[in-house]
């Protein structure tokens, strides 16, 4: 009876030393520079997903528990990564970290925007234009909000734009729309188009800034991007909201509040 006792001790001691699986919903960040998402992980035993969001542009990882190697498998930032965790906390060599969420807590907004500097949410909209004749990949992603919390010391408080997960001023708007029409197949450069997405509490006077210097620059449409749900569980469900005939009479108001007045 003692060594059967024995035995079952240590039986249990080595199941303890085995490394624990990672599995679930991880938000990742980059160790050297400010404390952005570079993007989401979802691991199941020894196989994941690695994207901007969950829900798209989904790249494959691989686990190897043995050596405690995670592979991405990106263009980007590719390669093989030590990793060690504790807890809700993942740590890929001295380039990236991770931290556990519960699955429920995440949604569509919050990963789609993780990559960003500024804290985005996307409006609440009644209707939307016909979008069928766009093509997905002529539109120019503009973020404009204020910077997240975490971020504001370095950025300050104040409404930014982003083009390209990267800050810029109004002047160098020209060069990001040329930067965005090169690399373009010329049969579809003369479809350009600006999605913009902004923070509900954004002021309309700084919207009209940009979309007087966007038409100055581009004659594509400008739409604001929102949506016609409190949730949304894909990019399909966006809805567009053309600025072409904007009229704004208080440039203080809130895009919140003169959406309700328009719709």
């Amino acid at each position: 009876m003692y060594w059967k006792f024995v035995i079952l001790i240590l039986l249990c001691l080595s199941a303890c030393k085995n490394e624990p699986k990672l599995n679930g919903h991880w938000h990742l960040y980059d160790s050297s520079g400010d404390p952005v998402e570079m993007g989401t992980i979802d691991l199941i035993d020894s196989i994941g997903f690695f994207g901007k969001t969950r829900f798209e542009d989904r790249m494959k990882l691989s686990v190897d528990y043995s050596n405690k190697i995670i592979t991405l498998h990106h263009l980007d930032i590719g390669g093989d990564y030590p990793f060690t965790s504790v807890g809700d906390t993942l740590k890929l060599g001295d380039v990236f970290y991770g931290i556990k969420t519960e699955d429920q807590s995440c949604h569509f907004e919050t990963d789609y925007f993780a990559p960003s500097k500024l804290a985005i949410k996307l409006p609440l909209i009644k209707t939307t234009s016909d979008t069928e004749s766009l093509s997905a990949i002529a539109g120019l992603d503009v973020f404009m909000g204020k910077p997240k919390l975490e971020l504001a010391e370095k950025y300050g408080d104040s409404t930014r734009i982003e083009i390209g997960y990267r800050l810029i001023e109004l002047t160098e708007l020209e060069k990001e729309n040329w930067k965005h029409r090169v690399k373009l197949n010329e049969k579809i450069r003369d479809k350009i188009y600006t999605k913009l997405f902004v923070h509900p509490d954004t002021k309309m006077g700084e919207i009209m800034k940009f979309v007087s210097k966007q038409r100055a620059i581009n004659d594509g449409e400008i739409y604001l991007i929102g949506k016609g749900f409190h949730t949304i569980k894909h990019s399909a469900y966006f809805r567009f909201f053309p600025l072409e005939e904007i009229i704004v009479f208080d440039p203080e108001e809130t895009l919140e509040r003169w959406l309700k007045r328009r719709e």
